[in-house]
């Protein structure tokens, strides 16, 4: 063991960073893939029914975050980051093979989050063991790696689809449609956009895997604290000392429902922004 794991382990949590900026993705190519269901001959794929794929996405991120970090303790942390990582990426890949948009949803917005979730934060606890002094600059380079991610992915996505800037047109196919769409030939670039991108962060996320380890010694300085405090527990030597609120007890705290209220406004305009901007 040397701090160079350590440098290992975060640079790896970078890398997987970038490959996580494609989250945020949707905003960028929700028109490509809306023209291209249309195409598909799915006239259900709008963006009346596209605007509850990002809240989706982040109810099912946030609903499986915890299921990580939780399971640390007595799972190998690299089969939990190889289980989330195929959820994950199965949900990408496999969206590129939906037909219609209804199941391009349940892919993309509810098995890939999913996947996300569960192994998001384990290099960011494996960083923290590290370097326990640096927990701040730690977490902004994880999340610069996560929105210069988004950058590149939308670049790429825009290369592969659209490389001449095409603009969309009112479809003049008898459908009825009024909201525009790219032409044919641009929208049948839409699943091999999804499989490109799927192997790029494929190679990215199984290199921060490799390099991503838990510090040996924080875990048994750990493992030996939490054994003497429960021999101490156990002989009645200290007070059992609860540092938590139970949920029930959340629910009639006033604290609960303000800093849900906080969390609630403060995530719209992000959501508006990246449902409308393109």
């Amino acid at each position: 063991m040397s701090k160079l794991d350590g440098v290992l382990c975060v640079m790896g949590a970078v890398g997987i960073g970038l490959f996580h900026g494609v989250f945020y993705l949707w905003g960028h190519i929700g028109n490509y893939v809306i023209s291209y269901f249309h195409h598909q001959g799915d006239l259900n794929a709008n963006n009346k029914l596209g605007v509850v794929i990002i809240p989706l996405l982040y109810f099912v991120n946030n609903f499986t975050s915890p299921v990580g970090p939780h399971f640390m303790k007595t799972v190998n942390l690299r089969y939990i980051m190889v289980g989330g990582l195929g959820l994950m990426l199965g949900g990408l890949f496999f969206a590129s093979y939906m037909n219609t948009f209804t199941a391009f949803i349940m892919c993309y917005s509810v098995l890939m989050p999913t996947g996300r979730g569960i192994f998001f934060f384990v290099p960011y606890v494996c960083s923290y063991q590290w370097f326990p002094e640096r927990k701040g600059m730690i977490t902004g380079m994880m999340s610069a790696g996560v929105g210069v991610g988004a950058v590149i992915w939308s670049i790429l996505s825009t290369a592969i689809v659209n490389p001449h800037n095409v603009s969309p047109t009112v479809p003049d196919d008898g459908s009825g449609k009024l909201e525009r769409v790219f032409p044919k030939e641009i929208a049948d670039n839409v699943p091999k956009m999804f499989r490109i991108i799927s192997v790029c962060c494929l190679v990215l996320a199984l290199c921060g895997i490799y390099t991503t380890r838990e510090n040996p010694v924080f875990v048994r300085n750990q493992r030996r604290i939490e054994a003497q405090r429960k021999r101490q527990e156990a002989s009645g030597e200290m007070a059992t000392c609860k540092n938590y609120i139970s949920c029930k007890e959340a629910f009639y705290s006033w604290r609960f429902y303000h800093l849900l209220l906080l969390l609630t406004l403060g995530s719209f305009q992000p959501i508006y922004i990246m449902n409308v901007y393109k």
